[in-house]
């Protein structure tokens, strides 16, 4: 899963997503928005579909936790 933070989001060549199956979710990141129960369902979709991408655009004290988790499950490609 890449996350792409408001840095990095406008470097990214939107040719190279075309065609990809895409989810974008777009909060504030703590924890009442159960970014985590997310990420546990999205490990599934790329399991099935490799291709799919998720986009977590937000901001907040859950922020760091969420990128943890995505290194932990391996997500940071999908």
């Amino acid at each position: 899963m890449e996350i792409p933070w408001r840095r990095d989001a406008a470097t990214s060549d939107p040719s190279d997503e075309a065609g990809r199956p895409t989810v974008l979710f777009m909060a504030h990141l703590s924890p009442k928005k159960n970014v985590q129960g997310l990420l546990r369902a999205w490990a599934q979709v790329v399991a099935d579909r490799p291709h799919a991408q998720l986009w977590v655009a937000g901001d907040g004290g859950g922020r760091s936790h969420v990128k943890n988790l995505v290194e932990r499950w391996r997500l940071s490609c999908s």
